[in-house]
């Protein structure tokens, strides 16, 4: 069948494609676009409090880097913010060890500008500027 009949959804950044085949069959084709491009523990140390720590390089262009500590295994959501507070991207959403990491945010899909990360656990916020420069 011909892409046109299928209709283009886009949900939390990932596309969909979904309808029917010509021969009655349904359809669901997914990709979807990640900015992180992988989370990793830096050191084995255990910290001895929570921590988000400014991003490097800043101001960057498309990649930086972004680090954390959590002393105790926590569950731990990072999320990307523009000024107007949409959220633009989750980094992490998952339940992590004690431990200090790096994560590492393409953000060659934003515009230029100013943008807000803030770390979330049940005993910890905090909120760090970055800023794009194209």
């Amino acid at each position: 069948t011909r892409s046109s009949d299928f209709p283009t959804h886009n949900p939390g950044g990932g596309v969909y494609f979904q309808g029917t085949l010509s021969g009655g069959e349904d359809a669901f084709i997914s990709k979807f676009e990640r900015s992180i491009t992988g989370i990793k523990p830096i050191g084995r140390n255990i910290p001895d409090k929570f921590a988000l720590y400014q991003n490097y390089p800043n101001p960057f262009n498309p990649v930086t880097s972004i680090r954390f500590d959590i002393p105790k295994e926590s569950d731990v959501k990072i999320t990307v913010y523009d000024t107007r507070g949409t959220e633009v991207s989750e980094l992490v959403n998952q339940s992590l060890k004690a431990g200090t990491y790096e994560i590492t945010f393409n953000a060659s899909s934003l515009s230029s500008g100013i943008y807000f990360y803030t770390i979330e656990t049940v005993e910890f916020k905090d909120t760090k500027k970055m800023m794009i420069v194209k």
